[in-house]
Formats: C-alpha cells, structure tokens, sequence
C-alpha cells in the first residue's frame, strides 16, 4: 500500500513539474514577444511610469481582465495597448475621462492621475 502511495505521489509531482514548465514557457515567451503576460484572459503588467501615481506607483505589479469596451465606464481605470505614434503597442494604464460614440465606433479618452 506505501509503494503504491509513492507512485501516485511520483506521478502527481511529474504533472505538477510538466505544468509548470509549460506555464513558465508560456509566460517567457509572452514576455519576449509582448513584453507582458496574459493568460485566460487576464493580463500581468507593470508599471513602467509615474502617470497614475498617487493611485497606483510606478514599478507596481497589476491585474487586469478583459472585458467589452461596451462595459468601461468614465473613471475605470484601464489598460490598453497604444496606437499612437512612438508608444505603439505599449500597453498603457490610464484613467477614463471621456466615452463618445463617433460614426457608431465608442472613442476612449483617457488621463494618467498625475497628468
């Protein structure tokens, strides 16, 4: 009966290691390509600046889900990846200021809390 503990045991722990190479796997790659991390459709990031601060500081570690943008409201605090100009394709954290629906097409107009 101990024998056979031990080999449940020893297979549990061969799952759990394979799991977690794949899952590190996952996350290197992710990094390398996007320089952030999303899984199961929540994102890893840190902050790079000081435009949110005092509410969030730079350096911090945070969580985001995605959601519709039909569900953001004024004053959510989002991240998005920018499509303007030298920031395209860096992911930013701001607050939203202003929502408009332009030609049926909802326009976010966001600000950093220190901006």
């Amino acid at each position: 009966m101990t024998n056979k503990l031990y080999k449940i045991i020893e297979a549990l722990t061969g799952l759990i290691l394979v799991f977690a190479v794949i899952l590190m796997m996952t996350i290197v790659s992710q990094i390398t390509s996007k320089g952030y991390v999303t899984i199961g459709g929540y994102g890893l990031f840190k902050v790079a600046t000081g435009s949110m601060e005092p509410t969030i500081e730079t350096g911090s570690l945070i969580m985001s889900s995605e959601i519709d943008i039909e569900d953001v409201r004024i004053n959510d605090i989002i991240c998005f990846e920018s499509t303007n100009g030298s920031m395209r394709g860096e992911v930013i954290t701001h607050r939203v200021v202003d929502i408009q629906l332009i030609n049926n097409v909802l326009r976010l107009t966001t600000r950093g809390d220190a901006n």
